[in-house]
């Protein structure tokens, strides 16, 4: 039997397939679900989302800049303009080796359209950042993010 997909591959897109895709560590291409973070029905709540970076050393003065603890003590994400002010949640995890679990420092809050910064405090010789909501409604697009940290040393 031969597979006719040309109801879903349209060539004269010029390649550029119309919606957003991820691939997979089993080979598969998956298509992103897109829209609004709203209530699914039957459901009591909406659907907590979030963007979370990997591990970060934060340096590249030094030669060994795993090996030194970093106090981060400020958090400025870019977002996208949006006409609604809710709330972005920020939270810092850090750890001194990879084989350690992550502390998260507790969210706090970043108004879209009205804060300008997160005042954060949490230390370790590795790093990384969650941004997250769990509002009804919610739309947001993270465009990038400014770490202020510090160092602390090693031990």
């Amino acid at each position: 039997d031969d597979i006719d997909d040309s109801n879903t591959w349209d060539t004269t897109d010029n390649g550029v397939i119309p919606y957003s895709i991820v691939g997979n560590i089993n080979g598969e291409i998956l298509k992103l679900d897109e829209g609004v973070n709203d209530y699914y029905s039957g459901s009591s709540s909406a659907v907590y989302s979030y963007i979370e970076t990997g591990d970060m050393v934060l340096s590249s003065d030094f030669v060994n800049a795993e090996d030194i603890i970093k106090t981060v003590s400020m958090v400025r994400p870019t977002v996208k303009p949006q006409s609604t002010q809710t709330p972005l949640m920020i939270e810092v995890g850090v750890r001194d080796s990879l084989s350690d679990d992550i502390k998260w420092s507790t969210p706090e809050p970043y108004i879209i359209g009205v804060s300008r910064k997160t005042d954060q405090r949490a230390s370790g010789k590795y790093v990384r950042l969650r941004f997250s909501t769990e509002q009804a409604d919610d739309q947001w697009v993270l465009d990038g993010h400014t770490i202020e940290f510090y160092y602390r040393g090693n031990r």
